[in-house]
Parts: structure tokens; sequence; C-alpha cells
């Protein structure tokens, strides 16, 4: 509507209509981004901070809804000094806490956001070379001057431009890729040794049944935290402390460990017991700082990130291209005539050129927003669902060394009954004392 009144009202005044223009074509802009996008949690970030999101998927589609975690789970006390973990999926189906992007979720944020901001490229491009030719013609009074900055542009500051965006875009697109490599390397690493200490851990603790199961609760709490922390949308400051929390897990496993060799020495046992106990302990001891050493690295790897500068300068060269083709398209139209020409404008050819200029940055930079956040979008880290498995695993040995504590108890007390059945003996047949031995009779 806005077009049609500009071109009927004339040439006379059409600076307020431009503007009008240019108003409209933003609002365009925004309003196809905005509804093109799936509700993910990448946009409900900002929510974790007064609540807790826990991503649930149904029907096959990623989507993610607000679930208090006190009623999701329950606490589990820890050793000394009150290290706690959160049971977040005792109570919530197993299908639906699955994390991983679904093809809606690839359509949504990876593809038609791209298109969108294509498709209003293309709707808008008329009005974008109008408007900045009229500003340009403003700005410089001489028409010949504006004609030879359109060739130093095309001929000079477009090739710079575009090397220092691919270069910057090629840099940053490998090291989030790295970045992320490293923490599935990280994940899978300590997923097999945290299922690896399930063993020494029980050996060494089997004559303390207490130990064992704070022990098997502290791993049991170290493996739902990451599992935690690996979720989708999690703010980077609640991901911080989980990471603390599991360190706090880690020392605490370490303090068992510690008592068990602690006893050895106190309780005085053989030099073959000390032994075999003792390489048992430094074998675990060993793999708990294994452990430790790893969730260190992906820590660093995680907060590795690039500064907000970095990406203030990649999103001025993206808007830099888009713009040099906009000055080298209007210098270009007004060389011949000294004024506008709508047949350049409106040329199909040079309006798809835009597009797909548009378009392909537009996908790079999505590409890259998705990498830069290693737990979120379609290219995520899916390596935190093992800490999952491995939770339950640990859950279901906790749950075998508590019944055999159970039934050991059983057990003696029905001996001990049995005893008392067989074998009653009345007051009668109790020793008693001899006249002799009475301190009476002497």
């Amino acid at each position: 509507i806005v077009t049609k009144m500009s071109h009927e009202s004339g040439r006379a005044g059409t600076k307020k209509m431009l503007l009008l223009r240019s108003i409209c074509a933003l609002c365009l802009l925004c309003a196809c981004q905005g509804f093109s996008v799936v509700p993910s949690s990448r946009f409900l970030a900002a929510g974790r901070a007064h609540g807790a999101f826990i991503p649930l998927k149904s029907s096959g589609l990623a989507s993610t809804i607000r679930v208090p975690l006190a009623a999701a789970g329950r606490r589990v006390m820890g050793a000394k000094g009150g290290v706690r973990g959160v049971r977040a999926h005792e109570d919530v189906p197993e299908d639906d806490l699955e994390i991983g992007p679904s093809f809606l979720y690839l359509l949504g944020e990876e593809i038609l956001v791209p298109f969108s901001i294509s498709l209003a490229a293309f709707l808008v491009f008329p009005t974008f070379c109008e408007a900045l030719h009229s500003l340009a013609l403003l700005v410089n009074e001489s028409a010949a001057g504006y004609m030879m900055a359109g060739k130093v542009i095309s001929s000079t500051i477009t090739p710079v431009i575009g090397i220092c965006f691919a270069t910057l875009t090629a840099t940053t697109l490998n090291t989030l890729r790295n970045r992320q490599q490293g923490i599935r390397t990280g994940l899978t690493q300590e997923a097999v040794f945290l299922d690896t200490v399930v063993a020494p851990v029980v050996k060494i603790c089997r004559f303390r049944p207490h130990r064992v199961r704070r022990a098997l609760i502290l791993l049991e709490a170290y493996a739902e935290t990451v599992y935690l922390e690996t979720s989708r949308g999690l703010p980077l400051e609640e991901r911080k402390e989980k990471l603390v929390v599991q360190k706090q897990q880690m020392l605490a496993l370490l303090q068992i460990t510690g008592e068990v060799d602690y006893d050895l020495v106190a309780e005085g046992k053989s030099v073959n017991d000390a032994v075999i106990f003792g390489r048992v302990v430094g074998y675990a001891q060993g793999i708990v700082n294994h452990v430790h050493d790893i969730r260190s690295q992906r820590r660093s790897t995680l907060l590795s990130a690039f500064p907000p500068i970095h990406w203030a300068i990649l999103l001025l060269l993206a808007a830099c291209m888009p713009t040099s083709y906009l000055l080298i398209v209007t210098s270009a139209a007004g060389e011949g005539s000294g004024g506008l020409s709508t047949l350049a404008y409106d040329d199909t050819l040079v309006r798809t050129l835009f597009t797909l200029l548009v378009g392909i940055e537009a996908a790079i930079l999505s590409l890259l927003l998705d990498l830069n956040d290693p737990y979120s979008g379609f290219f995520s880290v899916q390596e935190g669902k093992m800490f999952k498995a491995c939770a339950d695993r640990i859950r279901a040995k906790l749950e075998e060394v508590e019944t055999e504590k159970g039934d050991h108890i059983v057990k003696a007390v029905a001996e001990m009954r049995e005893l008392s059945l067989e074998r009653p003996l009345a007051v009668s047949q109790y020793p008693q004392p001899t006249p002799a031995e009475t301190p009476g009779s002497r």
C-alpha cells in the first residue's frame, strides 16, 4: 500500500514516503523472522533464572514446559558437607526426558529463519535501493563523486570485506566445532570412568555398608548432576553451579576412599590384606582423579567462548556486504540518466542475487549461533544421555546393596531365633553358686 501511494504521489516530496516505506520494510523483516521461529529453549533461557525448565519431548516435537524441580524430583543427601544431587527424572516418564532436537527444530531455526530473511530482502530490495540513493544524493551534491564511490566500492572495499568476513567466519566455525568435539570426548570418557569406578568402590567399602551407600549415592548424584548440566537451554551461570557441585561430590568421594585407607592402618590388618586393599584403593582414587581432570578440562572448554566484540565485528562485516551491493546497484542505476532507474531495481536477476547474498549470510550466522551453545540447537551435544543410563545402573547397584544388607540382618535375626527356640534354658538350668562360693558362707 505504501509503495503504491509513493508512486501515485510523484517524485515531489517523496522523502517522507521513503522514510515510511523503510520503517514498513524493517517491520516486515522483524515479523518474518519472529513468526518463523519454532519456540525453543534458546529463547527461554532468560526465564530459567526464575524457575527450572525441564526439556520434554512430546510426539516427536522438541518443546519446553515449565516444571518445578521440587515437584519433579527428590533430593539425595550425599556425604559430609551436605552434597546434594537432584533426581529430576524420577517422577517423569523416561520417554519425555530424551534430549534431542527434532526435524521441526531444524526446519524452524536452521531453515525457516534464513528463508524468511531472504524473502523479506527480496520484497524490500527496491525500497532499500531508493532510500539509499536518496540519502546518497543528499550527502553528495556531485553525481560524479557518487559514481566514483560506487566503482571504488566494487573494486576495492567489497573484496576486502568479503575476505575478512570469510576468514573470520571460517575461524569461528572451526573453533566452535572443535569445542563441541572436545566436550563430546570428555563426556564419553567421563561416563565410562564413572561406570568403572563403581566396582572398586563397592569392593573396598564392603565391610562398611553405610560407607558403600554414601559412595553410591555420591556417584548417582554426580551422574544426575552432569545429566542436568547438559540439558538444553540451561544458562551458563547454572552450568557453572552444576560444575561446582560436581567438584564437591568428587572431593567427598575421595574422602571416603581416604577413610578406607586410614582404616587399613588403624585396624592393623595383615600385610597381605593391606597390600591388596591398598592397590584397590589406589586404583579407585586414580579413576576418581581422572574423572576430576576430565571435568576440569570440560569446564575450561565450555568457558572458552568468544567475547562480545567478536560477534559485533562479525555482524558488522555481515551487514557491510549487502550494503555494498546496494551502493553498487544504486550508483550503476543512476550513472546514465542521473536519476533513479526503477528498471534496474525491479530486475529479477538483481533482486535474486541480493536475496542469495542475504540468505547465505543469514544461514551462516544461524549456524554459528547454533554451535555457540554446545547443548542447544540442532547440532548439540547428545552425550549427556549416557549419564542418565549410568545413574540408573548406579541406583540399581545401590538397591542391590541395600537389599543384601537387609537380607543379612533378617538372616541373623532368624538364626538367633532358631537358637533360642531349639535350646530354651529354664531358670533351674542356669549354673547356681554353691554354698562354699557365696560370700556369706565364708
